[in-house]
């Protein structure tokens, strides 16, 4: 498969959320800008999912695991806590971004490495029951991330108001996509220190572990354990 990581500016803001489609498009953005030769400067910013505070944690061994193994300039971490993710979340993550620019001073390149969901004949077979979910756990995804609302996105979009270049390489492919990556890249030692949980601290002793039952552990399982298999 053949995924664009376009080489536009010398910033580079990644909305790192500690997940496998973030993480492996960090070290994407690295390796591209390292093969065009040019200079690099990485902004990640974090917002924290209500009570999920782990996601501060992972995204940050994700960004270690990135310095200690790749090209560029890293800023350090910011994360932002949301309390009110229902109501709140875009309006901080958007705001966290303006921040950043401002103080880059430039337009910048901001990256996020939101997938599609996979077909619903394939999430139908495959996404199952669960105790805390219910009967079928694939009516509880992101139904905005469906193809029918995906085909048509732009994976550049230039923000000239708020001096922002938009890339959304992974828009268009879904989450067993990204399991090719990994292996084709051999990044398995990155996707063990990555999480896509987001099953609630009760069904996870305390966010010590994943859930194995939400609608993301399903799509990790089924992508790097299932697909192509």
């Amino acid at each position: 498969m053949s995924i664009k990581i376009p080489v536009i500016t010398e910033n580079v803001i990644i909305r790192l959320s500690g997940g496998a489609d973030s993480a492996i498009l960090l070290w994407m953005i690295c390796n591209e800008w390292k093969k065009e030769n040019k200079p690099l400067t990485v902004w990640p910013i974090t917002i924290i999912h209500g009570v999920r505070n782990w996601q501060s944690y992972h995204a940050q061994q994700v960004y270690d695991y990135i310095q200690e193994n790749c090209y560029g300039n890293f800023m350090p971490q910011r994360a932002w806590l949301c309390e009110n993710p229902k109501e709140d979340y875009v309006d901080y993550q958007e705001s966290l971004i303006d921040e950043v620019v401002s103080e880059i001073g430039e337009t910048s390149q901001v990256f996020n490495g939101v997938t599609a969901n996979p077909p619903e004949e394939i999430g139908q077979k495959y996404w199952g029951s669960s105790p805390v979910f219910g009967e079928k756990v694939w009516e509880c995804r992101e139904k905005h991330r469906d193809w029918e609302g995906r085909w048509n996105k732009q994976l550049v979009d230039d923000d000239e108001r708020r001096k922002l270049i938009h890339c959304c390489p992974f828009i268009h492919s879904h989450k067993g996509a990204i399991a090719e990556l990994y292996e084709k890249y051999e990044l398995m030692d990155l996707l063990k220190i990555t999480r896509s949980c987001e099953g609630w601290d009760y069904m996870t002793h305390g966010f010590t572990e994943t859930c194995g039952e939400c609608w993301w552990c399903m799509e990790r399982d089924w992508a790097f354990n299932v697909w192509n298999k």
